[in-house]
């Protein structure tokens, strides 16, 4: 995780003068490190997110900075530092022109400004930072797989402003069924689109957020859980659009106290599963309905059970005889338990539907006109999603 460049720029005004020539809507942007390069064509190494410094050393004249700011911003950097003096004696305005058009912050410091001691200190506020995050996503990580190590948790993030008395919201995204794993290539790039929204949108000190095998986990304090929903649905075209993933994300219980936090997270990740079987973008365990009652720990046995017990003997007459009377008893469901919307979906004569129906009855020994046997079979369309 990083910082943001506005974060860097107020934490150092006292010691680094800076000035924010154009481009303030970028400040908002995160900075992964810092380099000073005098050269265009080392552009084409970054990793992205980088505030670059830059003297003109090697440049006759002014024309190279705009060409220099556009390869910059293509390769993702953060920003653009130009070291006034001999070099660059001044902004050009097509430079100021681009900059403020594509939110690409461009500062100026004086030529007298030690650029190594300032890259110095932004590079340890870098590492800083990103120890502190680190150290808050591991004491979350750990409330939740390790309860042992509760106390000492709370403790860890107290200290980096995360009250214990604060109610807590946690969101778990998937990959698609059926993809590769992440790598840490692409893991990268997800973490940094995320931290842009989460920055964006919720206080300091409101989120966290850790990787698990193939799953992205979100953690957010009450202040920023209002923000949730946009969050979610945000994180999902930004990853559709600029990266071509398809994600699934599930919400558990909204603002729980921190003790529940594990119980929040086995939650988020039933409702993202579910979310990717439905091929929801993102559904929130508060407004699943009867989803609610059939995802309860306790009942995990209990659902698995009346599944089976309900429609064992279907699934075995289908499998012993190669038919598919299970399928079709959904698409009965799906239709609403109606004889004449089966018809026109299945493209079956109403005597076949009949037929097929009535086979049903014999295998399960059951009336599928009695509102008790319907109610059954409908949980178990539930069910099925959650297994």
């Amino acid at each position: 995780m990083s910082i943001t460049l506005n974060t860097l720029i107020q934490e150092t005004a006292h010691n680094c003068s800076l000035h924010l020539a154009a481009g303030d809507k970028g400040l908002v942007n995160i900075v992964s490190w810092v380099h000073i390069i005098e050269d265009e064509s080392i552009t084409a190494f970054l990793l992205g997110s980088e505030l670059i410094f830059t003297t003109g050393i090697r440049q006759n004249d002014s024309g190279w900075i705009l060409p220099f700011c556009k390869a910059l911003k293509k390769a993702g950097s953060s920003g653009l530092v130009l070291n006034i003096g001999p070099y660059i004696p001044e902004v050009p305005d097509p430079v100021i022109e681009f900059c403020n058009k594509e939110s690409f912050p461009l500062f100026t410091t004086p030529w007298e400004s030690r650029l190594v001691q300032i890259t110095q200190t932004f590079g340890y506020l870098i590492m800083e930072n990103e120890s502190m995050e680190t150290s808050i996503s591991n004491a979350f990580k750990d409330m939740i797989f390790k309860p042992s190590y509760y106390e000492y948790c709370v403790s860890s993030l107290r200290q980096h402003g995360y009250s214990s008395s604060d109610k807590y919201s946690i969101a778990v995204l998937l990959q698609a069924e059926g993809c590769s794993p992440w790598d840490s290539a692409l893991k990268k790039k997800i973490t940094f689109r995320t931290e842009l929204i989460l920055k964006q949108d919720c206080p300091h000190n409101s989120f966290a957020f850790f990787w698990l095998p193939n799953q992205l986990v979100l953690i957010l304090t009450q202040k920023a859980t209002p923000f949730l929903r946009d969050i979610l649905i945000q994180l999902n075209r930004t990853l559709q659009a600029e990266l071509g993933l398809r994600v699934y994300a599930g919400a558990g219980q909204i603002e729980e106290p921190l003790s529940h936090l594990r119980d929040s997270y086995s939650l988020a990740l039933k409702v993202a599963e579910l979310a990717r079987k439905l091929n929801s973008p993102s559904l929130f365990y508060d407004e699943l309905g009867v989803y609610k009652l059939l995802m309860l720990h306790s009942q995990e046995k209990v659902i698995s059970d009346f599944y089976q017990n309900t429609l064992k003997d279907l699934a075995e007459y289908d499998r012993y005889n190669h038919t598919d009377y299970l399928d079709f008893l959904d698409q009965y469901i799906n239709c609403g338990f109606s004889i004449h919307d089966l018809a026109e979906r299945s493209f079956l004569h109403r005597n076949t539907v009949y037929y097929k129906l009535g086979k049903i009855e014999s295998i399960l020994g059951q009336n599928l006109n009695d509102w008790n046997v319907r109610l059954n079979l409908l949980l178990c369309q539930y069910i099925k999603n959650l297994l």
